[in-house]
């Protein structure tokens, strides 16, 4: 456990390490065929690597018959400005896998990042340029959302102010009550005669009679005849 925390440790370290060499560079052009030389002279190189047990042996590391371990090939070359290195461990004649990446870039060399490292990178970049983005559209949109609010405020306290609807539950109950007094008044001063209080045992039926029952309309009766007994001259 310790020992993978130090591995990972130095190569977080190593992420942030840039190498040159401008002696080196000044004597000897860079190429396909020199570059893995000018690497090995970087903090990035392994000494246990097979590339320096193939060069004690004095043969090709491709030619050589080699043990499992890790090994330094280049693997893409845009001379003379960029060179591109993989590691890898091999576990037989022709079985590698890829380990790390470095690259060489106008003398400078550098280790490649990871996958998860360069993605978190454009991510956080992405995520930089949007909210730069978003508080410059802010600054320019506070000024319009400022002057809606203004006018908003401004109509709201000009419109008359609507009725509350328990408000008019009550006005429609006291028109209720009031309907029902005047109703109970009539009622009161013409009340509706059934059959049994009329004389002669033959009463109208209800939508016969007249509003206010029979006794309205013999009081009229009445009236009209003291007025022609009033009007007629008196027999001596």
């Amino acid at each position: 456990m310790a020992s993978n925390l130090s591995e990972k440790s130095a190569a977080d370290e190593l992420a942030q390490t840039t190498w040159r060499d401008d002696a080196w560079l000044s004597f000897f052009p860079l190429n396909v065929f020199t570059a893995l030389d000018y690497f090995a002279l970087s903090p990035f190189y392994d000494r246990t690597c097979n590339n320096e047990l193939a060069k004690s042996q004095g043969g090709d590391l491709k030619l050589a018959t080699l043990p499992p371990g890790v090994e330094y090939e280049v693997q893409d070359a845009q001379e003379p400005h960029l060179f591109i290195i993989r590691k890898q461990h091999r576990s037989g004649p022709k079985t590698t896998a890829p380990l790390q990446y470095y690259y060489i870039l106008d003398g400078n060399v550098y280790q490649a990042p990871s996958l998860h490292a360069a993605l978190s990178s454009r991510i956080s970049r992405c995520l930089h340029n949007v909210r730069t983005a978003f508080n410059l559209m802010q600054s320019d949109l506070d000024p319009l959302l400022k002057s809606a609010e203004a006018a908003t405020a401004g109509a709201r306290k000009a419109a008359p102010s609507k009725p509350v609807l328990g408000q008019q539950q009550r006005s429609s109950k006291e028109q209720e009550r009031t309907v029902d007094k005047i109703i109970m008044n009539v009622l009161q001063k013409y009340p509706m005669h059934t059959a049994d209080s009329v004389p002669g045992g033959n009463a109208p039926a209800e939508s016969e009679v007249p509003f206010g029952g029979p006794g309205i309309a013999s009081k009229a009766e009445e009236g009209a005849g003291s007025e022609q007994t009033q009007g007629a001259p008196l027999s001596r």
